[in-house]
């Protein structure tokens, strides 16, 4: 009897799980396998609300809500898209630490807080025109990541990037941030442009060995002393810095410009021997010696260099493609052997 009663009982749990609990689950699992997930109304948000991993890509755009919490959501396989929210304060992913594709924040005047506390893996992430975020910060340690966009934001910070190398860095028009923390970083294969941002804005770049393609502008202080390959262009312009030193850099493929540094009193390059593309020096009005290229032998591009100078030295530069001066007052002058 008990044998009939135990089988009894089990042959109802079967019938309940493959009845409702099946189907559920089911559910749960399709609506967390979306190659493009459109939340247009704050209920489409049920639709990702108890996922903890999305295969595919989740768009918000649109919505007039404040907040948007996703509280179990590990692992994204597509990019995160909010967009046009005008009233959205917080966004809060407690748990998120994974992103395949892009986290993508646009247009969303209101924005104050961003709360990622787990992330510590993203392809891409691009923030533009967030006015009332002051802050972005990864606790767990960002350690992988390949593009970084931050434009037009409020931050004044920018915390716990922890990888070692990266694709490109944009970080343009936040006009308060004046501190970033950058001194794991080795590699920038790619680009690094940074431009009006805050005026104490130091950047730590202490590892950095492999760059790409540098623009620094709008800067109070940079460290690079452990910078030496570069594969094109270094642009220094309207930077704030008193002294700027690359004292490991033996090569430069592109360019180097030094322009309208108005503090800048000393340069130091004392290994560079070869510049393949232009050499300008302009506009640096506390800028009074140059004798910090003594291994410079060979520039492949034009050479401007302007400013008054009480002492002007490139013993060992013998060639040059083309060469324009232009003469001030106290301008040294001195002559170039073309071979």
């Amino acid at each position: 009897m008990c044998d009939f009663i135990s089988l009894l009982t089990l042959t109802f749990y079967i019938f309940i799980f493959h009845s409702f609990i099946h189907p559920w689950i089911a559910a749960q699992e399709t609506n967390c396998q979306k190659a493009r997930l459109e939340v247009k109304a704050s209920g489409d948000l049920n639709d990702v609300s108890s996922c903890k991993s999305f295969s595919g890509s989740i768009i918000i755009m649109n919505l007039e809500v404040r907040e948007i919490h996703l509280s179990y959501l590990r692992q994204v396989d597509g990019d995160v898209i909010v967009s046009n929210l005008t009233e959205l304060k917080w966004l809060d992913f407690p748990v998120l630490h994974s992103i395949q594709g892009t986290l993508k924040l646009d247009h969303n005047p209101n924005l104050e807080t961003i709360s990622v506390p787990k992330l510590n893996s993203i392809d891409a992430m691009d923030m533009n025109n967030l006015p009332t975020l002051k802050s972005l910060s990864f606790p767990a340690g960002l350690s992988h990541i390949n593009h970084l966009s931050v434009t037009d934001t409020g931050i004044t910070t920018i915390d716990g990037l922890s990888s070692s190398s990266i694709s490109d860095i944009n970080l343009a028009g936040n006009l308060q941030l004046n501190h970033i923390s950058l001194d794991q970083l080795e590699q920038i294969e790619y680009s690094f442009y940074i431009s009006n941002n805050g005026h104490q804005l130091s950047l730590n770049l202490s590892s950095l060995k492999r760059l790409g393609q540098g623009t620094f502008q709008s800067l109070s202080n940079i460290d690079l002393h452990q910078l030496h390959d570069i594969h094109e262009d270094l642009d220094f312009a309207e930077n704030m810095m008193i002294n700027l030193s690359l004292p490991m850099i033996t090569e430069l493929p592109g360019a180097l410009t030094i322009a309208n540094n108005t503090k800048l009193e000393t340069l130091s390059m004392p290994q560079l021997m070869k510049i393949d593309g232009a050499f300008i020096i302009t506009g640096n009005h506390h800028l009074n010696v140059i004798d910090s290229f003594s291994h410079l032998e060979q520039v492949g591009g034009s050479i401007e260099i302007d400013g008054q100078f009480a002492d002007l030295q490139l013993p060992k530069l013998h060639e040059v493609f083309q060469y324009k001066k232009k003469k001030k007052k106290k301008f040294m002058s001195f002559c170039f052997i073309i071979t």
